[in-house]
């Protein structure tokens, strides 16, 4: 009963509410990025320029006040130019998985993956022996990510496509690079003394560099957007990103353990709806499944987590 009283008190905790606006936000990424591919033909490498790019400003203003008292040191520029690698490298395969298999299926694909990659390579680098519940996670995920697949283009009966399943694994890769995002931020936290929004801006810049680089070798860096691309742009940029990171990273500070471990599920939730909604994406008995599998599976591992938090 106590731990009901103070679940819901964490609820209702400023914390709290600022980590469920932060996924709100998070999770109009994928459909403004489709939004903007009706609008105009942008490819994937620009929109995630475009994307850390816009948000870069942002956040090096909200690290400022940090950044005047503690500076990055220059061994750590190696480790932000990695994980800046790895955060581009995820938006890029995200935004390029969307046009094959839907904002809903590859926000689902490439949540849910991350987290259960971390915890593999955890328990790998630290010599952590697989726990049931960590088995049982993998065997859910796979189950649900192969009913994804077998669900084909219209969501409707079994039927794998080359489509789908190309676009499953793209998914799959931008979750596998943002759980090297997230494992190499966790090593620089751990060993840095910048703080947290610090380490978030440089990441951030260093992500836009290089795929600014990569795009412009590639000449897949398209510029020439319509008002409309602009806009659509920068609301990407400073709203699903910056502001978004930033609510997120302050509600943190103050929200329980358990309130945090809802961030993944309530941001495929909402990328979900706003994209039956909008884009009028359909949910089959299949993907429905397939999801709720994925979601629980990393509900399991954030549960065990907690507990041993």
């Amino acid at each position: 009963m106590r731990h009901s009283r103070a679940s819901l008190r964490s609820l209702a905790s400023g914390g709290a509410i600022s980590i469920l606006l932060g996924s709100f936000f998070l999770g109009t990424a994928g459909i403004a990025s489709a939004l903007l591919n009706r609008v105009q033909d942008v490819s994937p490498l620009t929109i995630a320029f475009l994307r850390v790019g816009i948000a870069t400003p942002f956040l090096f203003l909200l690290a400022w006040p940090s950044m005047r008292k503690q500076r990055i040191h220059l061994p750590d520029l190696f480790l932000l130019t990695l994980i800046g690698g790895a955060l581009g490298g995820s938006h890029t395969l995200f935004f390029l998985s969307i046009p094959l298999i839907g904002v809903t299926l590859a926000v689902v694909i490439s949540l849910c993956t991350a987290p259960l990659v971390v915890a593999l390579v955890s328990a790998w680098l630290f010599h952590e022996r697989p726990g049931v519940r960590l088995l049982i996670a993998l065997l859910l995920a796979l189950a649900g990510t192969l009913l994804l697949t077998l669900s084909g283009e219209n969501a409707t009966g079994i039927g794998l496509t080359t489509q789908t399943l190309n676009g499953t694994l793209i998914a799959f890769g931008s979750g596998c690079f943002y759980a090297v995002f997230m494992l190499f931020s966790k090593i620089v936290a751990q060993r840095s003394r910048s703080s947290s929004s610090q380490i978030t801006a440089w990441t951030f810049l260093m992500a836009t560099l290089l795929l600014f680089l990569l795009a412009l070798v590639s000449g897949n860096l398209h510029l020439a957007l319509s008002l409309t691309g602009w806009t659509i742009a920068a609301y990407m940029g400073i709203v699903p990103t910056g502001l978004a990171y930033f609510l997120i990273q302050w509600g943190l500070r103050s929200a329980s353990a358990t309130v945090a471990s809802i961030i993944t599920l309530l941001e495929s939730g909402i990328a979900a709806l706003l994209s039956w909604l909008f884009l009028h994406e359909q949910m089959g008995a299949l993907r429905l499944i397939g999801g709720g599998l994925l979601l629980f599976s990393v509900w399991l591992i954030s549960s065990k987590r907690n507990k041993t938090a």
